[in-house]
């Protein structure tokens, strides 16, 4: 898919029959770009680089001798599959997409319905402004539904009601805004690049297209870091509440040791059986000890009670 810019806006024509001065946009599967990249003077070292590179978590653009090229990491819909990888091309009047992961047509669709709605005064610089912004608008959703998780974690807590994978999904999130945070750093250190302009690709008045892009990654980028701290603190109250549960287990074990010191002490005591205890011969000798030992066990209710150990 080729389009070059004309009078009434861009208009799809074949590859090969492109003029280097014309403004054209593109989006070419890996074989494609590999025929044609003299053409696009694209180096070939560039296209094996970009095939080979490792699946991280974010990626960006680099300038070059004559436009910016990378690689971008994208997000599948739902974040449930693998990423996706579609290198991009800059040049002064080229905007060239190569799809490096294959099965991703809804790429090639936001781009041609981005050309196809573009009006007779479009520009180069729009139709990338809308393109690479078209990746941040599920960008407020994704984080208000994290940011709905988080609060429900927080409230679980508050309540006492801690569910038993609660640790889990603490670490599923944390994985979660970690990959968004890279996401959206990536689009913020593309924006800041496209606005330098270091090789005169754009022109002046056009600036601000890369401006509103980069401000609204940039906010993105800090929302999610400020929903990572968000989780530290969730994570923080888990351990307190955590603490406190095992506080207060250790709490009882202590009280009933202390109960029953004492009463260890009783029974090693007329346990001894020495000929002279007159204990041993009273009538009443045994519901004496019975009684005594209730008492020193109501003793130390009554006083762990009054001090608020129970």
């Amino acid at each position: 898919m080729f389009y070059v810019q004309g009078a009434a806006g861009f208009l799809p024509v074949n590859l090969t029959k492109w003029k280097k001065d014309e403004t054209a946009v593109g989006y070419l599967t890996m074989e494609e770009a590999e025929r044609h990249r003299e053409r696009l003077q694209i180096p070939l070292e560039v296209i094996e680089q970009l095939a080979r590179e490792p699946v991280r978590f974010g990626g960006g653009l680099r300038m070059k001798e004559k436009g910016a090229c990378g690689l971008l990491y994208l997000l599948p819909e739902g974040q449930q599959a693998a990423y996706g990888r579609l290198a991009v091309f800059v040049r002064q009047n080229l905007f060239v997409l190569v799809e490096v992961s294959e099965g991703q047509e809804r790429w090639k669709e936001q781009l041609l319905g981005i050309l196809e709605g573009q009006s007779e005064e479009a520009t180069l610089e729009r139709v990338v402004y809308e393109y690479l912004d078209h990746f941040l608008q599920q960008g407020n959703h994704w984080l208000g539904q994290l940011e709905a998780r988080i609060l429900t974690m927080e409230h679980s807590l508050v309540e006492g009601a801690m569910d038993r994978n609660l640790n889990r999904d603490i670490f599923r999130l944390k994985c979660r805004l970690s990959m968004l945070k890279n996401y959206f750093g990536q689009f913020a250190s593309i924006g800041a690049l496209l606005r330098e302009n270091e090789n005169h690709m754009f022109w002046q008045e056009d600036f601000e297209y890369f401006k509103v892009f980069t401000d609204k990654a940039e906010r993105l980028l800090g929302n999610t870091k400020m929903l990572c701290e968000d989780l530290i603190h969730v994570r923080e109250a888990l351990d307190a509440a955590l603490d406190y549960n095992l506080n207060s287990i250790m709490k009882v074990f202590t009280v009933v040791t202390t109960v029953f010191l004492p009463l260890s002490l009783i029974t090693g005591w007329y346990g001894m059986n020495f000929a002279h205890m007159p204990e041993l011969t009273w009538r009443y000798g045994y519901i004496g000890v019975a009684l005594l030992a209730l008492a020193v066990v109501a003793a130390c209710i009554f006083f762990f009670k009054w001090k608020k150990l129970l």
